[in-house]
């Protein structure tokens, strides 16, 4: 992505936090989470391994028209990806 691509202030989806620390113990993780597979090596696996980086977890979903336009169609909807991340820790 280019400078010229980066949207300006105001415009992206979600406004940045400015106010936020930056801190080494956030980790951030996101993807699709599209028909999870849960193997080590799989999205469950990568979020859990993320999750042992740091003491705070952010998992970013990518909506469904992102997906399409850069992957292809999606198999699950967006409502049903974002419980996904959600129902890996749940204990």
């Amino acid at each position: 992505m280019s400078d010229g691509d980066t949207p300006k202030p105001g415009h992206w989806p979600v406004d940045p936090q400015e106010d936020v620390i930056v801190s080494p113990d956030r980790i951030w993780i996101d993807g699709c989470f599209d028909f999870s597979h849960h193997a080590v090596s799989g999205h469950a696996g990568a979020m859990l391994q993320a999750r042992r980086l740091g003491t705070e977890l952010l998992v970013g979903v990518h909506s469904d028209e992102e997906i399409l336009e850069n992957k292809g169609p999606t198999v699950m909807k967006l409502a049903e990806r974002l419980v996904r991340p959600a129902a890996t820790f749940e204990t």
